[in-house]
């Protein structure tokens, strides 16, 4: 059984992490939660975590690209650090929600 998508897009969102612990434990209550959903929760947070770190990369070895070439665009780094810092982000409130 899929968990139900909008508690899936809940706990992406962020949401999970801001909300209490009584309320998170009547959250899994009222959906009718087992373990097995939890655990699958958790597997695709982990996925989607994977997925940021891979872009995270990606960020990092286009940085090195931009600063190698002679005439250096700091505007465009500037723009790629910035990304590569709300990827970074993502990935600690993510993990987070996972331990």
């Amino acid at each position: 059984m899929l968990l139900n998508s909008d508690f899936f897009k809940f706990v992406i969102k962020r949401e999970w992490t801001k909300t209490g612990f009584l309320v998170k434990l009547a959250i899994i209550r009222q959906m009718k939660l087992t373990q097995n959903d939890i655990s699958e929760v958790c597997m695709g947070i982990e996925a989607h975590i994977t997925e940021l770190r891979d872009k995270h990369k990606t960020l990092d070895l286009k940085i090195q690209k931009e600063r190698s070439h002679p005439n250096i665009d700091s505007i465009k780094i500037t723009e790629l650090k910035r990304q590569k810092l709300h990827i970074k982000e993502q990935i600690t409130k993510l993990s987070e929600q996972t331990n």
